[in-house]
């Protein structure tokens, strides 16, 4: 026959291995809820993405890119270093920062659902290409050998089809010549000063494709993040119901809870930020080293954003979790306990009367 404290025994140990469980579910849905707000946090984020980029001189690298493909693609011969200086002149570090952090802007607007419109096209004033050019076209024609009178007879003989030269008349202004090899340019090409790139249009929409896919991604995400609180608030809804008798208990469980899905947390957020990136690294072995370091830095920066965020809530909930089980143990009373003073008055006065 089973007696009221076998009863109180096992419900005790069905209580126990309840909250037990409910302690394993809390502490796997806080941390999912907790990386997936801080990976939306800095995924989802342009000045996430701008930031690294200028932490690993990214801005730096697509300058001096684009100046030696220029560079090569430009036919003035003994002018290499000019060419590289005057496309660096226009597409400097600064303006590659500027226009990329528009089209984030534009882009993340965009997947957080802040406009339907997507606009990423990035372009360059034709009167600032022409003006730079001429400056260049200056520094060129100075060094250019004066012409003979058969090349200035020749309709061909001091500018090519092209737009470069081969010579400069001494009676002509370098102004002059100048101006007109912009205009030879233009007259071959009308759109040769009309630097304007519309990256969804050069990807045939798959830009457009992919962020609207990222776009119905982070609306999941929210709803996953949502779902997440709630279950954590009907967990502890659960445990306090289960506690209902001890308010000390119901703390002290309470901020186990919390100690240990804040605990687990920040173990996971330094594995994050120091192991992973290390891994990464390894893995980008065999690549030019230029690229190593600007793959390898710029993922490490936003893993150890994401990282930053989720130590910061960790940190707090554990503290906050330490308070309570402090609280339930030394503060609280259980009960019906009381004081150690008012029973010995009760006795004295029992003895008194007698």
């Amino acid at each position: 026959m089973i007696t009221l404290s076998g009863l109180d025994f096992i419900w005790t140990i069905l209580k126990v291995s309840a909250l037990i469980f409910l302690l394993t579910l809390f502490v796997l849905i806080f941390e999912g809820a907790v990386f997936t707000f801080s990976s939306k946090d800095a995924l989802l984020t342009p000045t996430t993405y701008s930031e690294a980029f200028e932490k690993n001189g990214v801005y730096d690298t697509l300058s001096v890119m684009i100046a030696e493909e220029t560079s090569k693609s430009m036919n003035y011969p003994g002018m290499e270093e000019e060419v590289k200086t005057f496309t660096k002149d226009i597409v400097s570090p600064a303006f590659m920062k500027q226009q990329t952090e528009t089209l984030l802007k534009n882009a993340f607007d965009y997947v957080n659902g802040k406009t339907n419109s997507l606009n990423l096209k990035i372009s360059i004033p034709k009167e600032t290409v022409k003006e730079k050019l001429k400056n260049f076209i200056l520094t060129y024609v100075s060094k250019l050998p004066s012409c003979t009178p058969a090349q200035i007879l020749d309709p061909n003989g001091i500018i090519n089809p092209d737009g470069t030269a081969n010579c400069i008349p001494p009676t002509i202004n370098k102004e002059t010549i100048a101006d007109q090899m912009i205009t030879e340019q233009e007259k071959q090409n009308p759109n040769a000063f009309n630097l304007s790139v519309d990256f969804n249009e050069a990807t045939n929409g798959e830009i457009a494709k992919a962020l609207s896919q990222i776009r119905q991604i982070n609306e999941i995400l929210l709803f996953i993040l949502l779902a997440g609180v709630a279950a954590m608030i009907f967990i502890i809804t659960i445990v306090l119901v289960i506690c209902r008798k001890s308010l000390k208990s119901a703390v002290k469980w309470i901020g186990l809870y919390l100690f240990m899905a804040g605990a687990v947390g920040i173990s996971l957020a330094f594995m994050m930020g120091s192991i992973i990136p290390a891994i990464i690294a390894a893995s980008m072995q065999g690549i030019p080293a230029q690229f190593e370091t600007l793959i390898v830095g710029t993922l490490s920066y936003i893993l150890g954003l994401i990282a930053t965020n989720a130590l910061l809530i960790c940190a707090i909930v554990t503290i906050l979790g330490a308070l309570m089980i402090v609280v339930g143990i030394f503060i609280l009373k259980k009960p019906g306990a009381t004081k150690p003073g008012i029973i010995e008055v009760k006795e004295t006065q029992k003895v008194s009367k007698k």
